[in-house]
Formats: structure tokens, sequence, C-alpha cells
């Protein structure tokens, strides 16, 4: 190993070992940002499927336009992702691109 490259290794520890926490802390955030949107778009492409024939969903009322509420109409998914938001844990505004 050249003494150029053990340098800039040596460097390049010295400068993860002091930014590495607040790497961590940014890509647990980010983590947590991208895990709660994806779990809005689920619950948005689940609310955009036709109801199965002969399924608990279509045995109930289909009031709410959602289908989580409308199966069990004493939950209240929303209630979570607007707490979320409001702790900061991300948006509940997404733009979904498909491919």
């Amino acid at each position: 190993m050249h003494a150029n490259r053990a340098a800039d290794v040596i460097l390049l520890h010295l400068a993860l070992k002091a930014n590495l926490p607040h790497f961590l802390d940014h890509l647990r955030i980010k983590g947590i940002e991208f895990l709660f949107i994806i779990a809005i778009a689920c619950a948005d492409a689940v609310n955009k499927q036709p109801v199965i024939s002969g399924s608990q969903l279509d045995r109930m009322p289909h009031v709410h336009h959602d289908h989580f509420i409308d199966s069990a109409p004493e939950t209240n998914w929303h209630s979570c992702i607007e707490h979320a938001v409001k702790i900061g844990l991300g948006s509940d505004q997404y733009e979904l691109i498909e491919i």
C-alpha cells in the first residue's frame, strides 16, 4: 500500500468516526420518513383496489370510501398518520411516479 493511500484511509476513518453519529441520525430520520410515506402510499393503493366479492369488506356497507374503515368501522388509521405528521416524522403528501 502506498503511503498516500494509507494516509487517505486514516483520514477517511477519522472523518467517518467524527461524522458517523450525525450521518446515522440523518439516515435514521430519512429512513423513518421513507417508511412513513411508503405506509401511506400502500394504504392509498389498497383503497384504490376493487372490493373482492365475498370478502369481509364486501359484506360491510361502503360508506367511508376507505377499505380499512369500511371493514373495521371502529378503527381510525388516519389518526396515526395525523399524529406522525404532528410530531415531525414526515409529511402525508407525496407524489407517486409510476414507471
